[in-house]
């Protein structure tokens, strides 16, 4: 699978920027910039290229501008990450229209997540409890063949766990983690 190589590169810098975070350099960071860049010249892999950055730059801040990270208002945004992103996740998948404009630019921004979201809510809709949904993404299937059939795959966590697993636990997830980050 084509972004394997990102996902491992983007989990290995950011696992050395948490273990290097009290002497990370500008240095050592470009260092961890070259493989991610191949990887995303490669594969076209955004977001992992994306993430991978603004790992390296967010050490790169800690490190030389700790007073940044002081402010309790900044914590209390942060701690509210998850339920503003799954706000923005439900909302914009599920009022995208592919005929105005700027949605069709941030679906292509967003490689387009919101249309195959918005298709899967559309096909499978959602439960209160969740429902058993077997996505189609391209790749090989067990036996080694190529798929067949209608593209289907969520890359959308937010709308996959509510999808699969239902609004009980959605909620239930959303209000763990946002307690946890507090």
């Amino acid at each position: 699978y084509a972004l394997y190589l990102p996902g491992i590169l983007l989990n290995m810098t950011a696992l050395w920027t948490y273990l290097h975070r009290k002497d990370i350099t500008p240095l050592r960071a470009l260092i961890w910039v070259i493989p991610n860049g191949f990887a995303y010249l490669r594969t076209d892999s955004r977001i992992s290229f994306a993430l991978a950055l603004g790992v390296l730059a967010a050490g790169l801040v800690l490190r030389y501008l700790p007073w940044v990270t002081k402010p309790k208002w900044l914590w209390s945004i942060l701690s509210g990450s998850y339920l503003l992103s799954a706000a923005f996740s439900f909302v914009f998948t599920g009022i995208y229209d592919g005929a105005i404009p700027w949605m069709r630019r941030l679906n292509s921004m967003l490689e387009s997540r919101l249309s195959l979201g918005k298709r899967s809510l559309e096909d499978y809709g959602f439960g209160l409890l969740g429902k058993k949904i077997s996505w189609v993404g391209h790749g090989l299937d067990a036996y080694g063949n190529l798929t067949e059939g209608r593209y289907t795959y969520v890359d959308c966590m937010y709308v996959k766990l509510l999808q699969r697993y239902g609004v009980v636990f959605i909620v239930a997830f959303l209000a763990l983690i946002t307690w946890a980050m507090c």
